[in-house]
């Protein structure tokens, strides 16, 4: 062998050497990016939820396929419609209260934003009852809501 003939073997050897560590750099990276991916993969957010009694002053039971509707709802911006958060419907099978439980994603809630509770109780397209004050989504005390709502319609008295 000729001395130009090592040259080219040894350069041929660092050169394999080197592209088969790259190769191997570049599988340990694909490697931890798809461990990295298959972790948060299918996993869902961890859901909070919100529950309380709904309930009417008035002494009448509701005809059948009554619904008791709650939202949570996003009322920090006045003059705008409230963005629903979640909601749930209950159907009013017997006499009030009415238990529900209301699932929400924590990561939707803003600190500083006004959040509050919507209910309605519906028969068919019309309207029976109603919150008619603001019901605060997350009591201070961490109490489960007691909601009274009002006849729709009426003016309280």
């Amino acid at each position: 062998m000729t001395v130009s003939n090592k040259k080219e073997i040894n350069s041929f050897g660092w050169a394999h050497w080197c592209s088969q560590q790259l190769r191997l750099l570049m599988l340990l990276v694909l490697a931890l990016v798809l461990v990295a991916c298959s972790a948060t993969k299918g996993k869902v957010p961890e859901q909070a939820s919100l529950s309380g009694t709904v309930t009417y002053r008035e002494r009448i039971a509701l005809p059948p396929g009554a619904l008791v509707t709650v939202q949570l709802q996003d009322q920090s911006l006045q003059d705008v419609k409230a963005t629903v958060l979640a909601e749930t419907i209950v159907e009013a099978k017997s006499g009030p209260p009415y238990a529900f439980s209301l699932d929400y994603f924590p990561p939707q809630i803003v600190p500083r934003r006004t959040y509050g509770l919507s209910v309605r109780i519906t028969v068919g397209d019309q309207l029976w009852f109603i919150n008619d004050t603001h019901i605060p989504a997350f009591p201070e005390d961490g109490s489960e809501h007691n909601i009274v709502v009002r006849r729709a319609g009426s003016s309280g008295r």
